[in-house]
């Protein structure tokens, strides 16, 4: 039979096995600490990401909200240059409104006495590939709200 004595044999022997499994409980540790570390680093870089691209979004919002209220107050500078509106006239809504063709956008203008229609076409003046790099606003005409054309380009 054999023996089974604490020799010191069998002593460096359970030593280096304690070191051997305190050394891999170690290491699966660290394993572990750097798994959830990569983790939780990749979501706050993703929530930075996200938020840029949300601030992004808006600063393109605002900027096509405000290239929009520009169509409409051209189109009713223009009219008022023109003096088919009077010099009254204010703005009814500061964003122009789609019509069924493409490029082509109605402002609507008023005065106390009745309210306006003011059709606009978006032209690209100047074009870099797919890219329009100037944007053109031709006011086509300017109807009252029973249909009465007050202006139609020739």
């Amino acid at each position: 039979m054999s023996e089974l004595g604490t020799g010191p044999r069998k002593s460096a022997w359970l030593n280096w096995e304690w070191r051997a499994a305190l050394i891999t409980i170690i290491g699966v540790a660290v394993v572990v600490a750097a798994v959830f570390g990569y983790f939780a680093y990749r979501r706050v870089q993703l929530r930075h990401e996200q938020e840029a691209r949300v601030a992004l979004y808006r600063q393109q919002q605002l900027a096509a909200v405000k290239m929009a209220a520009g169509v409409c107050q051209f189109s009713i500078q223009t009219s008022q240059r023109l003096g088919i509106l009077p010099q009254y006239a204010k703005l009814v809504r500061p964003l122009p409104l789609a019509t069924r063709m493409p490029h082509r956008f109605v402002c609507i203008g008023g005065t106390n006495v009745g309210h306006y229609n003011m059709v606009v076409d978006l032209a690209c003046k100047k074009r870099d590939g797919a890219l329009c790099k100037s944007l053109g606003v031709a006011l086509v005409a300017i109807l009252q709200d029973d249909g009465t054309v007050l202006y139609r380009k020739q």
